[in-house]
């Protein structure tokens, strides 16, 4: 099997407090608008996690992930053991490609996690 190259992930970073942010117009710290692109490597962890069910379609897990940039995002978590409900809070991610995955909403996957039982 050959690993996936992920597309990247591109955030804003105010000019004036550093602050980092996604897809935002505005700083959500100073309010400035001149916000500069940065690329994120694309690993993370899971802050907050939310399992939909749509009659037409598989579970998701939907996720809040703190990048280590520092920003957070609203995306999908692949992976589990148990399908999307074996995705936790804490658990490390990494950007991904996934078929079917939405274009407005990143795709992450479920790494080793070197959390301590």
């Amino acid at each position: 099997m050959s690993p996936t190259v992920s597309p990247p992930l591109v955030f804003q970073r105010c000019r004036w407090c550093h602050t980092p942010s996604f897809r935002r117009v505005l700083c959500p710290a100073c309010g400035s608008g001149e916000l500069d692109e940065e690329r994120s490597a694309g690993m993370g962890v899971v802050r907050s996690i939310r399992v939909v069910r749509q009659a037409s379609a598989a579970p998701q897990a939907v996720a809040v992930v703190e990048l280590e940039e520092g920003v957070r995002v609203r995306s999908v978590v692949l992976g589990g053991k148990c399908g999307p409900g074996g995705v936790f809070v804490g658990a490390r991610v990494e950007l991904t490609t996934a078929a079917g995955s939405s274009a407005h909403r990143p795709t992450f996957r479920l790494t080793a996690s070197p959390l301590a039982r």
